[in-house]
């Protein structure tokens, strides 16, 4: 009887432990997908108005390899893992086009590309 309680025990502990680790990984998600959309949003307001946001465009591309390879990496995945993967390059396709019109911006092109795009 005994042991069949540290037993129950410990896999409550484990399966506790688990879960807290998933909801750590999930919120570090959260936090770092809106940092990702503040940095970008701010890199294209800093760029209309003609400040170059080279740290902040750096921060951002990080941050997305990052989220990603973190996701492509989970050892178990469900179905909504893998629609996280799908959103996040789609997010990450989007970057790269805001990316291009910051390039246009600093080559002198006027701004409404790079609205469009953000």
């Amino acid at each position: 009887m005994t042991f069949a309680c540290v037993a129950v025990w410990i896999v409550g502990a484990a399966l506790l432990f688990s879960s807290l680790l998933q909801m750590q990984g999930y919120a570090a998600i959260i936090n770092n997908a809106g940092t990702v959309r503040g940095g970008t949003q701010m890199a294209v307001k800093l760029e209309l108005a003609g400040t170059q946001a080279d740290d902040l465009e750096a921060h951002v591309d990080g941050l997305l390899s990052q989220l990603i390879a973190d996701e492509e990496a989970r050892p178990l995945k469900s179905s909504a893992t893998r629609e996280v993967v799908e959103g996040l390059h789609a997010v990450q396709a989007k970057w790269r086009e805001v990316e291009r019109g910051i390039a246009e911006v600093r080559a002198g092109a006027p701004g409404d590309a790079l609205m469009r795009a953000s």
